[in-house]
C-alpha cells in the first residue's frame, strides 16, 4: 500500500472518469445484479480477488503493458491496452479461461485508479491535446 499518496489535482480527463465512477457506483446494484448473471463462478471468484485488491497492485503490470505497447496509449483507441492488460492482470491472479468483452471491461474498470495514481505520482503524462497517456521513464520493449 502507499504511504502519504496525496491524490493529484483533476485534469479533465481525470474528472470525466471520476464522474464515471461515481455513475457506476450509482447504478451499482441494478447494474451489477445484471453483469453478475453474465459471469461464470471463475469469472465471478476472479472480480471478488480484484474487489479486495489495493490499486497498487496494479502498477507494475500497467508500466509493463505500457512498455510492451510502446510506452503510449492512444486514448482513443483503449481496447487494445486494456486488453493487454486485462490478461496481465488474470494471468496475475491465475485465471486461466479465455477473457470475455464483459471480463476485459470489469478488469479495466478495476484497474483505472492505478492509472489515476500513476499520473498523481508522475510515472505517466497524460496529454490531453494529443489524448495519450505516456509513461515516462520508458524504453519500449
Amino acid at each position: 500500500m502507499l504511504k502519504n499518496f496525496a491524490p493529484p489535482a483533476l485534469t479533465p480527463v481525470m474528472r470525466r472518469y471520476s464522474r464515471a465512477l461515481t455513475l457506476a457506483g450509482l447504478l451499482g446494484l441494478t447494474a451489477g445484479a445484471l453483469w453478475a448473471q453474465e459471469l461464470s463462478e471463475a469469472e465471478l471468484a476472479l472480480v471478488k480477488q480484484l474487489d479486495e485488491t489495493s490499486p497498487d497492485v496494479y502498477i507494475p503490470l500497467v508500466t509493463e503493458t505500457l512498455t510492451e505497447m510502446g510506452c503510449v496509449m492512444d486514448m482513443n483507441d483503449q481496447a487494445p491496452f486494456d486488453a493487454a492488460l486485462s490478461a496481465k492482470v488474470a494471468a496475475h491472479f491465475g485465471f486461466e479461461e479465455e477473457l470475455s468483452p464483459v471480463m476485459v471491461e470489469t478488469i479495466s474498470f478495476r484497474t483505472r485508479p492505478a492509472g489515476m495514481m500513476m499520473a498523481g505520482m508522475g510515472q505517466v503524462k497524460i496529454d490531453e491535446a494529443a489524448n495519450t497517456v505516456s509513461l515516462i521513464d520508458c524504453e519500449a520493449s
